[in-house]
């Protein structure tokens, strides 16, 4: 490396190195504490030790490593944005991105320094928003392209290591499993289960993708050239395959944004409205972010009003249901999936929520006949599991009291024999304090 040679003084052993393809003035005889005071026109010297004897001299020499190397992240923006046209202001967010990355140390020096580059390549090849970038470079971490995975940040978020740490890790723990055929708790992915699911969602995914994914279905498990090539690919485009969902043309914050428009102003605040703006760039199937799951905490009652947008944030937010025909089975298995995330030691309460919780509600949305079934079948639940489960769930297992109300107001009920009118949606979370909190 003719440009490194001109600032490194290399001095190697020459007992263990001679022979070996080296110019001969970088071998030497002298010991390397020989040269913990030698005087040098160059700004580095790189020396070899070959013995603890020597270690505690060379803790005076000044080192330059992985951990020194990735100490100061404008160290490295500052070298490959000379020279290009980036924000000041996005040269900070860049800056807290790596920041944010380096404490999680989950990649080696080499993978750092293409992500960089890569980020660095979208941003001054592609004209790329530095925000837009940086999700596009994530194949150097050998993850999932994803270029709206960080517009989930404004322009207050995007100035906080933390909030990145926070969505490098997401994207660690949830998708980099999948190129190695891998699901997120480490379980091996059959070629057969790909190629079934692929064929069941092979309609969502863009067609000139198909081909990737055939070869990285028929691949060996882990690293390899297939997964590669696949990982180069938007998320959005390859997700069906690892979730099973097949997707339609909608796109969640757009819906939503005209949702709340047609019911007129004043509805929204700036913030709110700066939200969706932002999810409906973003175009994301599934979100862990605190932002996402509040606004639909604050606005879940209006949201009912179109079932379909409903539907559509209740999958966004809490992901894949589970769907069973007994209340105890989808609990148990709820459970089985919140438990294993958990530490052992911590106390834990749980907080079962129905969406169909007011007197409305069940009366107007729910069958009856399923109603009576459910509050009859299940009425001593509450009592079984204890004071540590919340109910929030209304009336429900007073259905039957409901009902006496209703026939003496002379108010009508529910007979419909739709999937919708048969069916109740449950959201189970869990409170956990972890031992010191």
């Amino acid at each position: 490396e003719p440009d490194l040679s001109q600032k490194f003084e290399i001095r190697l052993p020459r007992r263990y190195l001679d022979g070996q393809p080296l110019p001969p003035e970088v071998l030497t005889d002298e010991r390397a504490t020989f040269f913990r005071n030698a005087a040098t026109d160059k700004p580095a010297l790189l020396v070899a030790n070959t013995g603890d004897d020597e270690q505690q001299s060379l803790k005076h020499f000044e080192p330059v490593g992985s951990a020194q190397l990735l100490e100061d992240p404008d160290l490295w923006t500052r070298i490959v944005r000379d020279g290009a046209a980036i924000p000041d202001e996005h040269v900070i967010w860049w800056n807290r991105a790596l920041a944010g990355l380096r404490e999680l140390r989950m990649f080696s020096l080499d993978w750092f320094a293409n992500y960089v580059l890569l980020t660095h390549r979208a941003i001054v090849d592609q004209g790329e928003p530095v925000l837009n970038a940086l999700g596009q470079a994530l194949p150097a971490h050998r993850i999932f392209k994803d270029s709206t995975y960080f517009l989930v940040l404004n322009d207050k978020t995007a100035r906080h290591a933390s909030r990145y740490k926070k969505l490098y890790e997401s994207a660690f723990k949830k998708r980099a499993g999948y190129l190695l055929k891998q699901t997120p708790t480490q379980l091996l992915l059959s070629e057969k289960e790909l190629r079934s699911t692929f064929e069941r969602v092979q309609e969502s995914i863009p067609e000139p993708i198909h081909p990737l994914i055939l070869n990285y279905i028929g691949s060996d498990v882990g690293w390899n050239e297939a997964a590669a090539e696949l990982g180069e690919c938007e998320w959005e485009s390859v997700a069906p395959l690892f979730d099973g969902f097949k997707r339609e043309k909608f796109n969640l914050g757009e819906r939503t944004l005209d949702f709340f428009d047609e019911r007129g102003e004043g509805l929204l605040n700036e913030d709110e409205l700066d939200h969706l703006t932002r999810l409906k760039a973003r175009r994301s199937s599934a979100s862990e972010e605190e932002e996402d799951r509040r606004f639909y905490e604050d606005h879940r009652t209006e949201l009912k009003q179109d079932r379909k947008l409903k539907s559509a944030w209740d999958r966004f937010v809490f992901g894949k249901p589970v769907e069973t025909d007994d209340f105890l089975v989808g609990i148990a298995r709820c459970l089985e999936r919140l438990f294993s995330q958990e530490a052992p030691d911590a106390k834990r309460r749980i907080t079962i929520k129905c969406d169909r919780a007011t007197k409305k509600d069940l009366r107007e949305d729910l069958n009856v006949t399923a109603g009576l079934f459910f509050a009859f079948r299940y009425k001593g639940l509450r009592e079984l599991l204890g004071p540590k489960v919340k109910w929030e769930v209304g009336k429900l297992f007073e259905y039957s009291d409901l009902v006496d109300e209703w026939k003496v107001a002379a108010k009508k009920t529910n007979q419909s024999s739709s999937a919708a009118a048969l069916q109740l949606a449950f959201k189970i979370e869990l409170d956990v304090e972890l031992p010191g909190d």
